[in-house]
């Protein structure tokens, strides 16, 4: 049997060397969309680039915090991200399903970013929310500082995943916060965190973050604030959620400075 082979580096949650490979969107959620070709990433500018299966692959976490935490995270929010993946499934979430589920999103929306827009201005993320992951693999919860959105997204089979990472800037430009746009499917999350011990954040923040008229279809799972009722209503269309898109690349309104990346997706192959 050949060895395998030892990549350098550093684990970015723990420091250990022992590199793995960590799908930020896992295989079982590939499988469950029955992906079983290239897809083609469109961006703002330039010819779509082509992918195998949405293999979104961060090599800088170690087999011990992907076969352990990350694994378990994704293991616990599994069932109730699997039933809504085709909105076909009328659900109501209890306050447990919702921190599950809003847990995965903003591991995943941090790992995106990191992937994705690494050393840009819109790539920032806050390492105090890494480092209560890594530090808290038991919880069912999302880091201190974190606020999760969901909505659903009429994908009509053509759009497999949408991924955009932005930064809330402080007065002096300086990085503050985290907001991630991005969909699976038929699901549509958008995360904002910050460093935990941010305190002068609060949880009413839904006017900047939800623009007017979107408000029920765009509901906060966490802090969970009643049972959430899936599928949302009324549904996102690839032109709604450009409009999301733009509003958070341009900052978020009039309320906030921001630096958001281009919007980027992904769609099925032409047939």
């Amino acid at each position: 049997m050949t060895p395998r082979r030892r990549r350098k580096g550093k684990c970015l949650f723990c420091g250990d060397d022992d590199l793995s490979r960590e799908h930020v969107i896992a295989r079982w959620l590939r499988d469950e969309l029955k992906i079983q070709g290239p897809v083609q990433e469109h961006r703002e500018f330039g010819s779509p680039r082509i992918w195998d299966t949405l293999a979104v692959v961060l090599p800088e976490v170690c087999e011990k915090c992907n076969t352990g935490w990350l694994s378990r995270t994704e293991r616990h929010a599994r069932p109730v991200l699997a039933a809504m993946l085709f909105s076909n499934r009328a659900l109501q979430l209890n306050a447990m399903q919702q921190a599950k589920i809003a847990r995965w999103a903003v591991k995943t929306s941090l790992l995106l970013a990191l992937k994705r827009s690494k050393g840009e201005a819109h790539g920032w993320v806050p390492s105090g929310s890494m480092n209560w992951l890594y530090e808290n693999p038991d919880s069912d919860q999302p880091p201190p500082g974190s606020y999760v959105w969901i909505g659903c997204l009429d994908a009509q089979g053509k759009i497999v995943s949408f991924m955009q990472s932005g930064s809330l800037l402080s007065d002096t430009r300086d990085p503050i916060g985290h907001v991630g746009l991005f969909t699976i499917g038929y699901l549509l999350f958008q995360v904002f965190c910050t460093e935990p011990d941010a305190v002068e954040y609060s949880e009413e923040r839904d006017g900047n973050f939800v623009p007017p008229g979107m408000e029920a279809g765009l509901v906060s799972i966490w802090p969970p604030k009643r049972v959430m009722r899936w599928p949302t209503a009324p549904r996102f269309t690839g032109g709604t959620l450009r409009i999301l898109a733009e509003r958070n690349r341009q900052g978020l309104g009039a309320s906030f400075n921001g630096a958001a990346a281009s919007p980027r997706y992904q769609s099925w192959p032409i047939p």
